[in-house]
């Protein structure tokens, strides 16, 4: 099936709206699209897919905003900017989180604002939990206008360079 809802149309949709069968579409054009609760697709087979297309001829990207305003509130310092999570199951049929990538804001000093994303995976333990993956790729604001700090992984991991490396400064 298909439901398209063109303009400014109110539609009233119950807090838990299912389309089926598997290959519906929804097509939604509007400008600004506002949801409360949760938006869950499922899909038994290949997917579920979303695709965001910029179909006008210009050089934008599409983006994805991922926003924590704290309800219009002052932010904090290592305030949580976003999160995506990826989980699959393990040999058991457990569910597991595998890994994570993380947007914060490692300082919200007005005026000196530093972001932080970490890359983070679930290591050996196997514990994973929400908060349990450990960081592989930190990258960090640094405190000087241009400068970006980057961590790699962890005091006990390994670090494999293949091809070549160049290094350009200290190297302490």
């Amino acid at each position: 099936g298909k439901i398209i809802f063109q303009g400014a149309t109110n539609t009233g949709l119950a807090a838990a709206t299912t389309l089926h069968p598997l290959s519906a579409t929804m097509t939604i054009d509007s400008s600004n699209i506002d949801l409360t609760g949760n938006l869950t697709q499922t899909r038994v087979a290949n997917g579920p897919f979303h695709t965001i297309i910029n179909n006008n001829n210009d050089a934008a990207a599409p983006a994805i905003y991922l926003k924590n305003l704290r309800g219009g509130n002052n932010g904090v310092t290592n305030d949580s900017a976003g999160k995506i999570h990826f989980s699959a199951n393990d040999a058991g049929g457990n569910e597991h989180i595998y890994g994570s990538i993380e947007g914060s804001a490692a300082d919200a000093t007005a005026g000196g604002e530093q972001g932080k994303i970490v890359l983070a995976v679930t290591e050996y333990d196997g514990n994973g939990a929400a908060n349990n993956v450990t960081p592989g790729v930190t990258v960090t604001g640094g405190t000087a206008d241009g400068a970006v700090d980057v961590t790699l992984s962890t005091a006990n991991a390994i670090t494999n360079v293949l091809g070549s490396l160049r290094v350009e400064g200290d190297t302490n």
